[in-house]
């Protein structure tokens, strides 16, 4: 849904320029950007968002 959007508009263009990061709907920015439109309690008590990666080294 996200992912599709930011394609169509092209803000996925600006945001691969920026960020290297591609137009993907597993690409965690758009699985936020759920989390914030339709768990607005959980996404209001969450105070870092981080990836499995930095969990285990940190």
């Amino acid at each position: 849904e996200y992912a599709n959007e930011f394609k169509k508009n092209g803000k996925g263009i600006e945001l691969y320029k920026k960020t290297g990061t591609p137009c993907h709907p597993m690409s965690p920015l758009y699985k936020i950007m759920w989390l914030r439109d339709h768990e607005e309690e959980i996404f209001a008590k969450t105070e870092k968002f981080i990836s499995i990666k930095e969990y285990v080294i940190f």
